[in-house]
């Protein structure tokens, strides 16, 4: 996703011919020249400022493809740890209780407390089941959404992750 891309969905495509000839240069020059990580950067910050802290699907799995945690035996687990779909189950279930984080919030948070805690609670819990374990793992990721005193309001797992 390219500066032009997250700025063209972020205004939904308002402002003059112009602006948005003069903004497609401006993206493809930034594509061309800038370094990778300073790119990253710039697209993270363009897309806070049109969109705020809530992740879409591309920032979405370019988070979460970073997690992973190592279990007992040494073996390393790779996020994503569920489907799309087998996370928009388990959302549609919760989103109640977590009114201001989108899907893409969710799944981030999901995967992190995953990596996060899986170990923990395995040796905590070490006779339940993989459902089991699954509903302490959504129990986790509504309670660190839904944390009224958390310094970053209603956008605490994108300014977590993007500080």
């Amino acid at each position: 996703m390219d500066v032009y891309s997250i700025l063209k969905e972020g205004l939904r495509g308002e402002g003059s011919d112009k602006m948005w000839c003069i903004t497609k240069i401006l993206s493809d020059a930034i594509e061309e020249f800038v370094p990778e990580k300073q790119k990253d950067v710039l697209k993270t910050k363009v897309y806070y400022g049109t969109n705020g802290g809530h992740f879409n699907r591309d920032f979405a799995d370019k988070v979460i493809a970073k997690f992973y945690y190592i279990d007992t035996t040494g073996v390393k687990h790779q996020a994503p740890y569920w489907t799309e779909p087998e996370v928009k189950l388990i959302y549609d279930k919760v989103k109640g209780n977590i009114p201001n984080y989108n899907f893409y919030d969710f799944e981030v948070t999901l995967n992190m407390v995953k990596s996060d805690n899986c170990n923990k609670l395995k040796k905590w819990f070490p006779q339940a089941s993989n459902e089991e374990l699954l509903d302490k793992l959504v129990e986790e990721a509504v309670n660190y959404l839904d944390d009224a005193d958390n310094p970053y309001g209603n956008e605490k797992i994108w300014k977590y992750l993007n500080s």
